[in-house]
């Protein structure tokens, strides 16, 4: 939020959609799987990020320019301006075939 144009950072003025509630920080998950990091060290609640301005728990269906409104799965919201961040889903990589033929010079240590 603090990188938004400071019309936007008006408190208030300022709603944050989201269809989630918190969020992990991706970058230390591999502490928690070692038992390192508290799994509760790495999660963020959305709400707290938005500090002091609003936040609709909702999923973000479509938006219609022209009536300048954002249709969601609570109801349409209209706006003055509309910022879009839709984030980032992980994927794992592709499996590697038990079949799949080695590049020359490659080799499997077990």
């Amino acid at each position: 939020m603090r990188n938004l144009p400071a019309p936007l950072r008006r408190p208030s003025e300022t709603l944050l959609v989201d269809r989630a509630d918190e969020h992990a920080f991706i970058p230390l998950i591999h502490e928690v799987a070692v038992g390192r990091v508290h799994p509760d060290t790495v999660r963020l609640p959305v709400a707290s990020a938005a500090d002091d301005h609003a936040f609709l728990r909702t999923e973000a269906l479509g938006v219609d320019l022209g009536e300048k409104v954002l249709r969601t799965s609570s109801g349409d919201v209209s706006y003055e301006y509309l910022v879009l961040a839709p984030g980032s889903v992980a994927v794992p990589p592709p499996r590697a075939s038990a079949t799949a033929s080695r590049p020359s010079g490659a080799s499997t240590t077990r």
